[in-house]
């Protein structure tokens, strides 16, 4: 079943301890949700961000902590809420899938703090994951950058990820996507040109299902009936 990014949406909410991220759409029922967002102006750590599920979070090691979460949709959400225990902006991009397996979509994650803090970077790589379940998994990139200049007016991926949304005032957030075709570990590497310190992460989905074994009922109802009309 192939991947389909579905729906799309990034915001921000001013200085707070709670903030509610905004879709702008309406979740359907057995799509994934997806959502990397970071926070600016305090080097704060996120204490809640449920019914949603943790995917990587990096927190309190400079002015700007960032994480993704992920959650498959029961129908009708419009919204999710991130608690933080000290005041601060929060900007966030959403992504919606269908494709995507509803029972355990989550197959391998990796993260990169090293250079979150000190020196800044023009080249930052999401950290490898562990080796896939399949060979069909969709990866899921996400980094926050410390400025909103970053990552700046040009950049590329090193195995050739797609821009989800690239967005941000305060910080900048980078998303990004790709269809695997090995089992292999995966990491993604941004190479841009706004020097910063980053955050990296990525998230390998696992795809649905392209059906059960059912269909071969039917060839096998047709070869017994040509096989008695053969002995009759």
């Amino acid at each position: 079943m192939a991947v389909v990014r579905e729906n799309l949406s990034t915001g921000s909410g001013g200085s707070s301890t709670t903030h509610t991220i905004n879709f702008g759409f309406t979740a359907t029922a057995g799509r994934l949700l997806v959502i990397g967002f970071g926070n600016s102006g305090s080097a704060s750590t996120f204490s809640s961000y449920s019914p949603f599920s943790l995917v990587h979070e990096a927190t309190g090691t400079r002015n700007m902590s960032a994480a993704m979460i992920y959650k498959v949709a029961a129908g009708g959400e419009t919204s999710a809420s991130v608690t933080l225990n000290a005041s601060a902006v929060l900007e966030w991009i959403v992504s919606e899938y269908s494709g995507l397996d509803t029972s355990a979509p989550l197959d391998q994650s990796a993260e990169n703090e090293a250079n979150q803090t000190g020196s800044t970077v023009t080249s930052l790589a999401t950290g490898t994951t562990a080796a896939l379940a399949t060979a069909t998994g969709y990866a899921i990139s996400f980094w926050a950058g410390d400025a909103a200049s970053w990552p700046g007016g040009s950049y590329t991926f090193a195995q050739g990820s797609s821009t989800v949304s690239v967005s941000g005032t305060t910080l900048g957030l980078l998303m990004a996507q790709l269809q695997l075709a090995s089992a292999s570990g995966f990491a993604e590497t941004v190479q841009n040109t706004a020097a910063d310190q980053v955050y990296g992460m990525v998230a390998v989905f696992k795809q649905a299902s392209a059906g059960g074994g059912g269909t071969l009922q039917y060839p096998r109802l047709l070869e017994s009936s040509l096989i008695r009309g053969i002995l009759r």
